[in-house]
């Protein structure tokens, strides 16, 4: 079999033995990926990466003996299997899982509102996308192997406390693999940018305002949620809402101001 005949390896953890089945019987019609094994605690797929070596694992955060983030701690610097995370996420568990993501996990999937078939075959659809993805991307290391060697940010100075009209409008849209890479670009902008900044990054409702907050963390400018009717200012970057769509127009004065809506059924991008 040629590298490109090559199916995709992928190991399954999770404490719930019904989650795992489910799980392999979404991948298991798929002709290029192959289930190779199955973690049932965080011990155990310490175990099974080690002796397995999946290109991906699906990965559990919360789980007996060792959480999602402790695997993801163990296994980061010994083996490039790319991990997705797949969980149920409460408001506290959006944090945990942006500390995954900058641990050097690949990407997530929440499992939180899956309550009938058909959301879960949804849910399979979107991991089978993520799962093929990062089989064959090297952006995350590339990415990690980069803010290692970056500098922590200037401070802003304390001088300037005025929120100018921006110059200008940056948009950056991003999905898949898209939240380290939207950190790293983030945190690379520099303080006195005359620029605003609009962030629309595709992942599940009520994720965004958690990701504002990491992305805030890690900023030299201010980075918040979008709130409607909010007039954008130079310097800062916004986080649309997730679920959300937003226009936006110049007053009489001619500052930026947004419009936000619900988005319409498959224009969540």
């Amino acid at each position: 079999m040629s590298d490109n005949d090559r199916k995709i390896r992928v190991l399954i953890v999770d404490d719930s033995t019904f989650v795992r089945r489910a799980l392999v019987r979404v991948l298991r019609d798929e002709p290029d990926i192959e289930v190779v094994g199955e973690g049932r605690d965080g011990l155990h797929a310490v175990d099974q990466a080690r002796k397995l070596r999946p290109d991906v694992m699906t990965l559990d955060l919360q789980m007996p003996n060792l959480n999602g983030l402790d695997v993801l701690r163990v296994l980061r610097e010994e083996l490039p299997t790319r991990i997705i995370m797949v969980s149920s996420f409460t408001k506290e568990g959006a944090e945990e899982t942006f500390r995954a993501l900058e641990e050097g996990a690949f990407d997530f999937v929440d499992k939180t509102r899956v309550r009938n078939r058909m959301e879960f075959m949804r849910l399979g659809a979107a991991l089978i996308e993520k799962i093929r993805l990062a089989a064959g991307s090297e952006v995350v290391e590339k990415i990690r192997q980069t803010e290692a060697a970056i500098e922590p940010p200037p401070p802003v100075p304390e001088t300037e406390d005025f929120r100018p009209r921006p110059e200008g409008i940056v948009v950056l849209g991003a999905s898949t693999g898209g939240p380290p890479a939207v950190r790293r670009f983030i945190g690379e902008m520099h303080p006195t940018m005359r620029a605003a900044i609009v962030i629309v990054q595709h992942m599940p409702p009520g994720f965004s305002t958690g990701f504002s907050r990491r992305l805030n963390q890690v900023s030299p400018i201010l980075v918040t949620e979008l709130e409607e009717k909010q007039i954008l200012t130079a310097g800062h970057a916004y986080v649309l809402p997730s679920g959300s769509e937003l226009t936006w127009e110049q007053n009489a004065d001619g500052d930026y101001l947004i419009d936000l809506k619900d988005a319409e059924p498959g224009q969540q991008h």
